[in-house]
């Protein structure tokens, strides 16, 4: 199989596709083995190495995967070595950040959107799963950052469940440390022993969102909130 082969062969296609499950949990799992995923997802994968082969940015940027460029003779695509400066979360040039916001796509209709999702989720526990595993699931291939959906996926979300009077801001990645003994960053840190995809997450995470400071007691309750959302952290 062609991706067992990649991963062999290249550490960045190894790299790649270890990520791309991450975000795409089976089971509340990355689930590494493609034995153990359907040919629709196997499907998602290569059309997702395919649009960066052509330089299209997936949906709401992609998941930090750094240098690529050697994983270009493995889908018969030619050099990939242009996209080797793909910095932070996105495919492309790096995304901007605002003052409490995180992460920009440069499309302020999207960026509104994806505050209002994550303001929705910090409202409860009911209005989180209502997202994920729920719309997410449902609708959206089971990937739970709401900057990797197109503004289309985010409206139809927000006016179905009526979050469009949340404020469009205060998705705070700002504010006061939490401290080592907080409860979110025993959480995060647990996440991130689970194995070196998901450390690479938060890692991606704080260099697009919190100025590439990886202590997760460095940062606002708000923060590691969103992450948790935007990841699914169980």
């Amino acid at each position: 199989m062609m991706i067992k082969m990649g991963q062999k062969k290249s550490q960045e296609w190894k790299r790649t596709w270890e990520q791309y499950c991450t975000q795409n949990l089976l089971d509340g799992k990355p689930h590494f083995d493609p034995a153990k995923r359907d040919a629709s997802f196997l499907e998602g994968f290569f059309d997702f190495i395919g649009k960066m082969a052509q330089g299209v940015s997936p949906p709401g940027g992609g998941m930090g995967m750094g240098s690529m460029g050697g994983m270009g003779s493995m889908v018969g695509m030619g050099s990939m070595g242009s996209m080797s400066s793909m910095g932070g979360m996105g495919m492309g040039p790096p995304v901007k950040k605002g003052p409490g916001m995180g992460a920009m796509s440069g499309d302020p209709m999207k960026d509104q959107l994806v505050q209002k999702v994550k303001a929705f989720q910090r409202l409860g526990e009911e209005n989180k799963q209502a997202w994920h595993p729920g719309y997410c699931d449902t609708n959206l291939g089971g990937v739970y950052d709401p900057n990797r959906h197109d503004v289309g996926s985010l409206q139809m979300f927000v006016s179905q469940y009526g979050a469009q009077d949340l404020a469009g801001g205060g998705g705070g990645c700002s504010g006061v440390s939490v401290g080592a003994g907080h409860p979110l960053v025993m959480k995060i840190k647990g996440y991130q022993k689970m194995g070196e995809p998901q450390k690479m997450a938060w890692y991606s995470y704080c260099d697009a969102n919190l100025g590439g400071k990886y202590d997760p007691a460095r940062h606002s309750e708000e923060a590691l909130k969103d992450f948790i959302a935007s990841y699914g952290v169980p």
